[in-house]
């Protein structure tokens, strides 16, 4: 099975190219629901959690609240280093996990929705790799319409490797500097050129 990588920055537009592959019928595992999954009530992963940041992360309904985490990690180096050391190997394991199920029903090819694909040096995993690039005042408006203040959203962003420099490293870059309609038929180019390059059936 081929193994492709998808990447981004935040509100790039990463989980609606994400949505656009999978109406085509391309399969594919989005971290941040892994991410989501290890530390579910319960898990190992929200234990360890809890014990590193405190009850202070938790909403009312006890769930990890990941903007509250969010704050608490990301003004500090070293917090962050402790929570990717507790998910990270978790988020991997799944990941596995899922690969080996799509591989087992005899599937072409599957995209991995990945933001940290780069930062974290995950480029040898994968036989291609998509970075969906937005302009830096389109990723603050779109985080400022999901809440976040302008210095939050710019500490986000500053936060991940720049996407000037992310598509440097790649021969595929989906442009999401447009509206839906444009980015629908960027991202079909995309996959087109994939599938040609790949034989895909």
């Amino acid at each position: 099975m081929l193994w492709i990588g998808l990447t981004g920055g935040i509100a790039s537009g990463k989980s609606t190219v994400a949505q656009i592959l999978r109406e085509e019928g391309v399969s594919v595992i989005d971290a941040d629901l892994l991410a989501r999954q290890v530390v579910r009530p319960g898990s190992l992963g929200y234990k360890e959690v809890c014990e590193a940041f405190g009850s202070d992360i938790l909403d009312k309904n006890g769930e990890i609240d990941r903007r509250k985490l969010g704050q608490e990690v990301f003004t500090s180096p070293q917090k962050k280093a402790l929570l990717e050391s507790i998910l990270h190997p978790k988020i991997e394991e799944l990941r596995e996990l899922e690969k080996k199920k799509l591989e087992q029903q005899g599937v072409f090819w599957a995209f991995y929705d990945v933001p940290l694909l780069f930062e974290k040096k995950m480029e040898p995993l994968f036989e291609a790799i998509l970075v969906v690039y937005a302009k830096k005042d389109q990723q603050i408006e779109r985080l400022k319409k999901k809440g976040f203040s302008e210095q939050e959203a710019l500490q986000r962003i500053q936060n991940q490797m720049r996407l000037e420099d992310k598509i440097l490293k790649t021969k595929y870059v989906i442009d999401n500097t447009g509206d839906f309609k444009a980015l629908r038929k960027n991202t079909l180019m995309v996959l087109r050129e994939l599938e040609k390059l790949f034989k895909a059936p």
